[in-house]
């Protein structure tokens, strides 16, 4: 019985994701522009995942929507809407606004498939994206920005409205591989892909072929290990009038770790809570912090 609920359990939100999608394409079957509109961007909240993406074209779903574009090609917005569901739904991507004009309009492939902390945005993700936007940037203006533990990279891709030059790294093949397609497109011709794993730094005489003024990340503080890691690694990557900034999920473990170790590695160390204000749309019971590291 036990092992029967299991399997339920996995296989049930698949079940009613495929009832959804067969109702979704009847309804966009209907002459009433309303329902259309409300169908595709249903369509484009859960068409983020391969999974998805797989039962669309079983039954030929992309070319429906080709279709209906075609047909619908005098009204521009319906006809962009369509079409920017089928750019979600064979990316696997979703695409994350903060605004009304196209620049604070970003195009993230994710892979939902697995839990691997590397293959989707996180809220804190979300948080530095934000902050970006909303502080116009000020502090990265004209300066070369790396990402540490980019993921699918949305905190870099903000920051290359207003950097000079804009590094997403991260470790894993896929990882950058999924990195490399999001800087596509997004059409960023100021953004870099680079592996670099944390690991090489932690040999006192490893080398870095380059430092940067201002450093970004997102959840990348969540075991004590990473949070002394990270700290040897902004020893050699930061420069020497650089700054650190981060945003964590205060439940995640390795935190205190890192604030006291960048303390005794003479950063000078800010960690204030994030105002509600700034976190509409998350889940309330969390609570995020925003670290500030700086060289003394």
């Amino acid at each position: 019985g036990i092992r029967m609920a299991a399997d339920l359990q996995e296989k049930l939100p698949k079940l009613i994701e495929r009832h959804l999608i067969d109702n979704l394409f009847d309804l966009l079957q209907t002459q009433n522009r309303d329902i259309q509109i409300s169908s595709l961007k249903i369509l484009q909240q859960i068409g983020q995942t391969e999974y998805i993406k797989d039962k669309v074209n079983e039954i030929g779903g992309v070319q429906i929507l080709e279709d209906l574009a075609h047909q619908n090609e005098p009204d521009q917005d319906f006809f962009e809407l369509i079409t920017e569901t089928v750019d979600i739904i064979e990316n696997c991507m979703k695409i994350y606004s903060f605004g009304k004009d196209r620049n604070s309009s970003f195009k993230i492939r994710q892979n939902y498939q697995y839990s691997d902390v590397g293959r989707k945005v996180w809220f804190s993700g979300v948080l530095l994206a934000r902050w970006i936007i909303e502080t116009n940037g000020d502090f990265i203006k004209d300066k070369s920005v790396l990402e540490l533990g980019a993921g699918p990279g949305l905190g870099g891709l903000v920051a290359s409205n207003y950097a000079s030059r804009v590094t997403l790294t991260d470790y894993l093949p896929e990882i950058l591989e999924m990195l490399k397609i999001n800087v596509d497109l997004n059409r960023k011709s100021n953004v870099d892909v680079m592996k670099i794993d944390w690991n090489d730094f932690q040999d006192p005489n490893h080398r870095h072929e380059r430092e940067y003024d201002v450093i970004i990340g997102s959840d990348i503080i969540f075991t004590k290990e990473l949070a002394r890691m990270l700290i040897t690694t902004l020893e050699v990557l930061l420069s020497s009038e650089g700054t650190f900034y981060c945003f964590n999920n205060s439940a995640m473990v390795g935190i205190d770790v890192f604030i006291s170790l960048a303390k005794q590695k003479s950063f000078k160390t800010e960690v204030v809570t994030v105002p509600v204000s700034m976190t509409y749309e998350l889940p309330e019971h969390n609570v995020w912090i925003f670290i500030r590291c700086s060289r003394e």
